[in-house]
């Protein structure tokens, strides 16, 4: 295990009810190995047509710093690849950096289709949970990390590499995030107006034009 010191976090999708799409790629659905590991796990309806479709759920914090040291320990640990400076231009390589970001994610569903464990989410100084949902952007973490080689072939070529995979976060720091209370509708006008803008006439019964009212169906009984 790894442990990243001291990493501002922006949009963390912790929640273990609400796992993200992380990718998609209609022309990869699960395998039938992993599709078969789900149901037998007790994955429900949603979560095996997502699998089917090529979706790729699971849990993820974006992590930024304006620190080149820090974005230099970082490369260290999990690659350069998977750290990308953003700059002021994004078309323009030779502009200024702005801070340089990296992704950790969790996958929901492990190869075999059992469920993975949800990433942790704890308080620095009582090591008790912390509800993942109030973590605002800007918040300090030390972040776990599990670390395995891969390889596969792409296009006839050799792909090798280090996977670094979110097993949990330590809040140092926490900037609360609090939702925006919603915005309440105020009472209005209401108007009804026919297909051409006009008010219709006021009718004693119902809108339906071809109802009998009450008062004649009288006459429409033979007696």
């Amino acid at each position: 295990m790894t442990i990243l010191k001291s990493v501002p976090v922006y949009f963390t999708k912790l929640d273990p009810r609400r796992p993200i799409v992380l990718m998609e790629d209609a022309d990869k659905p699960a395998s039938d190995v992993k599709l078969d590991g789900m149901e037998r796990a007790g994955a429900t309806v949603k979560e095996l047509e997502e699998a089917k479709a090529g979706k790729v759920t699971g849990w993820e914090v974006v992590c930024r710093t304006s620190d080149k040291a820090q974005a230099t320990a970082w490369k260290a640990e999990i690659g350069s690849k998977n750290v990308r400076a953003i700059r002021e231009d994004r078309e323009d390589e030779e502009s200024a950096i702005l801070y340089w970001q990296m992704k950790l994610k969790r996958k929901q569903f492990k190869a075999n289709g059992e469920y993975a464990d949800v990433p942790e989410v704890k308080r620095g100084d009582t090591l008790e949970d912390l509800d993942p949902t109030i973590i605002g952007n800007g918040s300090i973490a030390d972040i776990r990390i599990y670390q395995y080689p891969y390889s596969f072939t792409q296009n006839g070529k050799l792909i090798e590499g280090d996977a670094s995979v979110l097993m949990g976060i330590k809040l140092s720091k926490l900037i609360k995030y609090e939702a925006k209370p919603r915005e309440e509708f105020d009472k209005g006008g209401f108007e009804v107006v026919d297909d051409e803008g006009n008010s219709p006439e006021d009718k004693s019964w119902d809108e339906d034009e071809n109802e009998v009212p009450d008062d004649d169906l009288e006459d429409e009984i033979p007696f």
